[in-house]
């Protein structure tokens, strides 16, 4: 059989997961400030600074704002200021902002969002180590949905920038209930550049829980697109198995 056909016989296994059979050919958008989307206290206001892009007098005003305010809005108005001193490139006063700011007196979107943030400016100085340090607990389901999806966005950045290429999908596939109908098949093309390039040997070690886990099912379809790819016919009879 020739290669288009084997192709062919792939793909139909990646449709049943909601993707596709080609190589990936792009990665989802990059991750989103966090701060901003936020849900917002009653009273509290977008900073006109910050609408034109001026982030340095956006963290300014929002600083002044902090201090005139108390309890959550006051917690708010810190995350915008360090947000826009990280957007402005300030990341050290942006690090040391959020530093300052106990976690224990947050509430969860703001204690997620402080995480994120901190996260984010250890992307900027390439420490995916540091990254997963603030992000090692999972947001809770009261966390708002935006702040969820960044969290995995940056974790899975992390484990790319490490080069582990299994961790990273796994990471794709969490983010995946969080993500636009628009954004899906971006992250199966993902999810599945990063595993073809793990051995056929790993691949086999690393299934770990029977369907209908989704990590386990990718790792076996790519794992058959190894095992089998010179012998279509046995391929395209353990890809019915695997559909099964």
């Amino acid at each position: 059989m020739k290669r288009a056909a084997i192709i062919s016989i792939l793909s139909l296994g990646l449709l049943y997961l909601g993707g596709c059979g080609q190589a990936p050919k792009k990665d989802v958008p990059q991750v989103q400030p966090p701060a901003a989307s936020l849900p917002k206290p009653p009273g509290t206001e977008t900073s006109e600074a910050e609408k034109r892009g001026d982030h340095l007098a956006a963290a300014r005003e929002y600083s002044q704002r902090a201090a005139q305010s108390s309890a959550d809005e006051k917690h708010f108005y810190q995350l915008r200021m360090a947000e826009n001193l990280l957007l402005g490139g300030y990341l050290e006063p942006a690090r040391q902002a959020l530093q300052e700011m106990q976690s224990k007196q947050l509430n969860p979107d703001h204690r997620s969002s402080r995480q994120i943030l901190l996260a984010r400016i250890a992307r900027q100085d390439r420490q995916p180590r540091v990254m997963l340090d603030y992000l090692s607990i999972t947001p809770d389901t009261s966390v708002s949905v935006p702040l969820r999806k960044q969290y995995f966005e940056l974790r899975a950045s992390a484990y790319q920038m490490l080069g582990n290429h299994f961790e990273y999908a796994r990471e794709r596939i969490r983010l995946e209930p969080y993500l636009a109908k628009d954004e899906i098949e971006a992250n199966h093309e993902s999810i599945w550049n990063a595993l073809s390039l793990i051995n056929t040997q790993l691949l086999y070690q690393f299934r770990s829980q029977p369907p209908p886990n989704q990590l386990s099912g990718w790792l076996e379809l790519a794992h058959l697109s190894k095992a089998y790819l010179n012998r279509p016919q046995l391929m395209k009879q353990k890809l019915k198995e695997w559909r099964r």
